[in-house]
């Protein structure tokens, strides 16, 4: 299983078997990971380490209330790194349920240990982590889920049509959620691979999110040549001299679509 810092660099996880050399290896390479990058970091993956319930000598920073199960040696040693560089196991910060806490089960169904992690120096800016338990593909682990809040760069009016766009409105929402069922159902349940799962999961969404993009500037295009012929039509009538009373209604109509229009133009530059 690949870990994933800053999405920039991958370490691989010794196998539960691994010697001591092996470990140490996996933790060089995450330590040398760290050394690239600077601001927000983020570790995710299967850890082969129990970190269990919080005990009196930990640093509340780093582990929280709410471990799960009991620790082992090479908990001990994933706290140590955590530690060393202030990532704050966020698995312990969430209160769940028993049975929404672990992350893996044996072979014959018996044992479950919560061995696979997220951790962060931004401990804050999430808000949930779970273990999702009803996606269903071929694997003795369950996929874990964090909420992070993330303050969005600024966007220029020159970039904004090349970002992905995210729904606003309950229509674009229902939109979206519409379109991603539909790719969903291509999706492969039955592939055996977890990181091919994962990717092809990832880029349903990306897609989804794409399609959703590429409506929104079809129906803003329609918007603005939709405003320019009321304008025209109302500088016409404007300039009509002798209006008479349909001229005048339909003026005064006119006036308050191109208010409305005026007010749903700001909005979208505050998007």
């Amino acid at each position: 299983m690949s870990y994933v810092i800053q999405d920039k660099q991958k370490a691989y996880a010794p196998a539960e078997k691994a010697n001591e050399d092996e470990i140490q290896k996996f933790y060089e390479d995450l330590n040398e990971a760290h050394s690239l990058i600077d601001g927000r970091v983020l570790v995710t993956g299967d850890f082969n380490a129990k970190i269990g319930q919080q005990q009196k000598t930990d640093n509340n920073q780093i582990i929280g209330r709410f471990g799960f199960g009991k620790r082992n040696e090479r908990g001990e040693r994933l706290i140590e790194y955590a530690t060393e560089h202030k990532l704050a196991v966020m698995n312990t910060f969430f209160k769940k349920k028993n049975h929404r806490k672990w992350t893996w089960i044996s072979p014959d169904r018996k044992t479950v240990n919560e061995i696979d992690f997220i951790l962060s120096n931004s401990p804050k800016s999430a808000t949930n982590v779970e273990v999702i338990s009803n996606v269903k593909f071929f694997s003795d682990h369950r996929l874990v889920r964090a909420a992070i809040t993330v303050k969005p760069p600024k966007k220029s009016r020159k970039n904004f049509k090349n970002m992905n766009s995210t729904p606003k409105t309950i229509e674009e929402t229902n939109s979206y959620l519409k379109k991603l069922t539909e790719f969903l159902e291509t999706l492969d349940k039955l592939s055996t691979d977890v990181q091919t799962y994962y990717n092809q999961l990832e880029n349903i969404i990306l897609d989804s999110l794409k399609t959703q993009q590429l409506t929104e500037i079809k129906t803003h295009k329609i918007l603005r040549e939709e405003t320019k012929l009321l304008i025209n039509r109302r500088t016409e009538l404007i300039k009509t001299k002798n209006k008479d009373k349909y001229m005048k209604n339909e003026l005064s109509r006119l006036y308050k679509i191109y208010q409305s229009h005026k007010s749903i133009k700001k909005r979208l530059r505050q998007l």
